[in-house]
């Protein structure tokens, strides 16, 4: 079985444009592309039983990092992504997700879920327009025999220009979509759950606290970095989580794109796994 441990965040610069990075680890290799869909390429999408279901044109032009997960009509399947009109997207792993069964003749018009990166960067250009197409679209999730038969055990996260950002996940027989003001997200527990663990951390500040008195002895720390002693070092989806919300939360605002870029690079090397 295919694992993915990936950590999806943002940043912004002085002037709010918005920096989107991504790691991604997987524990076997899956073919992959970096693919460019223009606009009006066209996609045909299969229902279960492999009849023509949902088409749809690109209104944008798309750049994308595709594998081969499942063949919904195409099986360069978007696991990461832009657009020209300002969205990107990201896939990540997470179990026990869980998309109720279609009625049989709805088939034909719902997005498989292996295709909503590719459905919204074709069709949208802000977080905005995904959250009201998602809530009145329909959706089913195949099954993946590169991760064990499982149905699409993934969440999704879009982010736009002016700095929104949502998570997408499957949960009680639907898609549900969360406004995400921390721009980040990894891997499960749920989006609702990781949020609610951040209340366990409010002690994290970028400040260095290097001198104090313990037993009647006044103590120093000789070197900087004190501050994220209380950091999460584990490579867990919940450690990754606070840390990637730590780093984006403090990191100086930069004054323009290669300022940033290697801003987000610097916090992105954080997630790094050398096995």
């Amino acid at each position: 079985m295919t694992t993915l441990a990936c950590s999806s965040l943002a940043i912004t610069d002085k002037e709010n444009n918005l920096y989107h990075g991504r790691t991604l680890e997987l524990s076997e290799s899956l073919p992959s592309w970096l693919t460019f869909y223009p606009v009006n390429t066209l996609f045909q999408k299969k229902t279960p039983e492999g009849k023509n279901g949902i088409s749809y044109k690109a209104k944008y032009d798309i750049l994308a990092i595709t594998v081969e997960v499942f063949d919904d009509g195409n099986n360069h399947n978007v696991l990461q992504g832009q657009n020209n009109g300002g969205l990107s997207f990201s896939a990540n792993m997470m179990d026990e997700v869980y998309l109720a069964p279609l009625d049989a003749a709805d088939y034909a018009k719902a997005v498989p879920v292996t295709s909503l990166g590719e459905w919204a960067l074709s069709n949208f250009s802000t977080v905005s327009e995904v959250k009201q197409s998602i809530s009145d679209g329909k959706f089913w999730a195949p099954a993946l025999k590169d991760f064990g038969g499982l149905k699409s055990p993934l969440h999704y996260a879009f982010y736009d220009k002016a700095g929104g950002s949502i998570v997408v996940e499957a949960k009680e027989g639907k898609l549900h979509v969360y406004d995400n003001p921390t721009r980040v997200m990894t891997n499960g527990p749920d989006f609702p759950w990781h949020l609610t663990n951040l209340n366990n951390y409010t002690q994290l500040t970028n400040i260095d606290r290097s001198s104090s008195v313990l037993g009647g002895i006044k103590v120093s720390q000789p070197d900087s970095g004190i501050a994220t002693s209380m950091l999460p070092s584990s490579n867990t989806s919940v450690g990754r989580f606070i840390r990637g919300v730590y780093y984006t939360t403090y990191a100086q605002k930069a004054g323009g794109s290669k300022e940033s870029m290697n801003t987000l690079s610097h916090i992105m090397h954080r997630f790094a796994r050398t096995t």
